[in-house]
């Protein structure tokens, strides 16, 4: 068991290294990439408030702090979703000729998510000091909220892989869901007050991750706190039953990939 557990941690670790040297190889501006997109989204954003295209008003926050930490998590939870459901696809040749501890691969997709996902954080260690005034407990709260976005995103696409595996429809079905989520998830734009728009917030499941992450982050005071807490329980007892089943179904797929 344990020998086992220690292959799996060491293959994973060499496919992890390996995986993020070939990512940005052959680029100019190599990792860089890893932060442009969501700088890009937040400029984009804060341009058009700033020419009244759109008016946002968050309140005593500044909106480009409010808008790049929104950016920020709904990056982290976007891109580990997406990278992760194509996880056995980008692996068919290798499943098919060695046999090796498959949840390597999860552990992988997971590191590779969790770097691309953290690395843009960086970013608010200088840009923060200029719109936020005084540190507040609550910002040490921010990396956990942070982490069940990550874990968030990876639970649904553990969940979704052995269909996505077998039918390309799922992974470009998710992608046109997460371009319509971002616009009726709250990212550049605080919680609705009423209407349409409140309700479909209040469904949305990542609403209360993004929010209440951004709201230790800033000093908003703890926004739908207990939604958060249901929901990360949630994301940790579903992310167990996503690799039970994980690990029950790859035989079956590898078998289907190889025929």
């Amino acid at each position: 068991m344990r020998k086992n557990a220690s292959l799996t941690w060491e293959l994973a670790t060499r496919m992890f290294i390996r995986d993020m040297r070939a990512m940005y190889r052959q680029s100019i501006l190599g990792y860089i990439w890893i932060f442009l997109p969501p700088i890009a989204n937040t400029l984009i954003w804060v341009y058009l408030n700033s020419q009244d295209v759109i008016k946002v008003d968050t309140g005593g926050i500044s909106y480009p702090a409010f808008v790049l930490t929104g950016n920020l998590l709904w990056t982290a939870f976007n891109a580990t979703l997406t990278s992760m459901l194509n996880t056995v696809n980008e692996s068919r040749a290798l499943l098919s000729k060695i046999n090796f501890p498959h949840e390597a691969l999860l552990l992988t997709a997971l590191g590779k998510s969790a770097v691309n996902a953290m690395l843009p954080l960086v970013i608010l260690i200088p840009v923060l000091p200029f719109y936020v005034n005084e540190f507040h407990a609550t910002m040490l709260l921010f990396p956990l909220g942070v982490i069940v976005m990550i874990l968030f995103g990876a639970t649904i696409a553990i969940l979704l892989l052995p269909i996505a595996t077998l039918y390309g429809d799922v992974s470009r079905g998710v992608q046109l869901i997460l371009k319509f989520g971002f616009f009726v998830t709250p990212v550049v734009y605080p919680l609705p007050a009423a209407g349409l728009a409140k309700f479909i917030s209040d469904v949305n499941p990542v609403t209360p991750l993004l929010v209440t992450s951004r709201s230790w982050l800033l000093g908003e005071g703890p926004i739908m706190l207990q939604p958060f807490i249901l929901l990360s329980i949630i994301t940790l007892i579903a992310l167990c039953f996503a690799i039970l089943a994980y690990k029950i179904a790859v035989p079956y797929l590898i078998e289907r990939l190889s025929s």
